[in-house]
């Protein structure tokens, strides 16, 4: 038997001096990142049977330097006690800036005194978590890349930044490197599944309607591609939920996204995947900690009500608190006809108890803390 982990969306924050508080609402607990990935880490490297782990992106909070310098010893432990880490990167790993901006300065990343990490420099700081185990990668960007996980398993890592600011996807050209080798991946008999960072399928259904451009460009068409190509499961992150959601396609293809929590909010799961006699087995785990679910759900519920109260009396104030929820101020003055009397209702005691019941259930849906996978 052969055991891997997987989470998403670490989001380690790191400055010095440490603030005294959160540096904004954000539904997590952002002054915590660092002692709660030590929790998982240590849990990790202390499970004998877990072999590999995964990570899908967004490593950091903001792409500062001083938070990749906090992550980047954490992972080299993990390596330096014989087991093998594999990350992708996302937007949140690169300072927020436009994907061509390049650093001309000369100066080091992890040097410049404002802190900015480009993306062009994010495959030369993980080169040994992933990277360089590479069988293939994609010539155009190489964060995009193939591993060979177990003897008869592959794994494609999927960087979707498409262009680093307002659309996070696939190129066509990227899109049919995938399919390619997806496609060798069967000709050698390979069980190939693959992990990216933005959803490729709804988490819930209310995501893409509040949050359209937080899904994967092209989600619409691109699973039915990926399934009908060979593709079957997918693992994704940046909702910070935790579900499970399916299609059939057309031609009778079965395609899923293990859309994967993050473990800095609640409900802090990870996954764990077992492979045994052609059957993976996928559990959702909680890391046993003085961060467990219980507190993880104080501070969101406690962050929760002061954005139902914020939408109750101060619409302005609840705008600038959403992005916890992928919804930009811009976009939430443009939905004020629709919020704001909906905030009025949900702002009340009944309200409130209501809306955080219906959270609970699409943060984390209970059907999907377990499932089986025939390879």
């Amino acid at each position: 038997m052969s055991k891997i982990w997987l989470t998403a969306d670490t989001h380690i924050f790191a400055r010095t001096p440490t603030p005294d508080k959160p540096p904004r609402s954000d539904i997590r607990c952002i002054l915590e990142t660092e002692a709660i990935l030590d929790c998982f880490l240590h849990a990790f490297c202390t499970d004998t049977d877990a072999e590999i782990l995964l990570i899908a992106g967004d490593l950091t909070d903001n792409g500062h330097a001083a938070e990749h310098k906090a992550l980047l010893p954490k992972l080299r432990s993990i390596k330096a006690a014989g087991k093998r880490v594999i990350v992708i990167t996302a937007t949140h790993d690169y300072g927020q800036t436009h994907i061509t901006e390049q650093n001309d300065s000369g100066t080091p990343p992890l040097s410049r005194p404002d802190g900015k990490v480009y993306r062009h420099e994010m495959h030369e700081l993980y080169k040994d978590f992933g990277f360089n185990e590479a069988i293939a990668d994609y010539p155009a960007d190489p964060n995009t890349y193939a591993v060979q996980l177990l003897p008869n398993l592959r794994l494609l890592c999927l960087n979707d930044d498409g262009d680093g600011h307002e659309y996070c996807g696939y190129s066509p050209a990227q899109l049919d490197w995938i399919c390619t080798q997806i496609r060798n991946a069967k000709e050698e008999n390979q069980y190939i599944f693959a992990m990216t960072h933005h959803p490729t399928l709804p988490p819930a259904w209310i995501y893409p309607k509040v949050s359209h451009r937080d899904m994967l460009g092209g989600y619409e068409t691109t699973p039915a591609v990926l399934a009908d190509t060979g593709l079957h499961l997918m693992f994704s992150g940046h909702a910070h939920m935790h579900n499970i959601a399916r299609i059939k396609t057309k031609a009778g293809n079965r395609y899923a996204d293990i859309n994967t929590a993050s473990l800095v909010g609640w409900p802090g799961l990870y996954r764990e995947l077992t492979f045994s006699d052609g059957v993976m087995q996928i559990r959702s785990r909680t890391v046993p900690s003085p961060y467990d679910g219980a507190y993880l759900r104080s501070v969101y519920e406690k962050d929760l009500r002061a954005v139902l109260d914020a939408a109750a009396h101060d619409y302005e104030r609840f705008a600038g608190m959403l992005g916890g929820f992928s919804v930009t101020p811009e976009r939430a003055r443009k939905l004020k006809p629709l919020l704001y009397p909906l905030g009025k209702l949900i702002g009340s005691k009944a309200g409130t108890e209501l809306f955080l019941r219906t959270i609970r259930n699409i943060w984390c849906g209970k059907h999907d803390l377990e499932t089986i996978i025939q390879l």
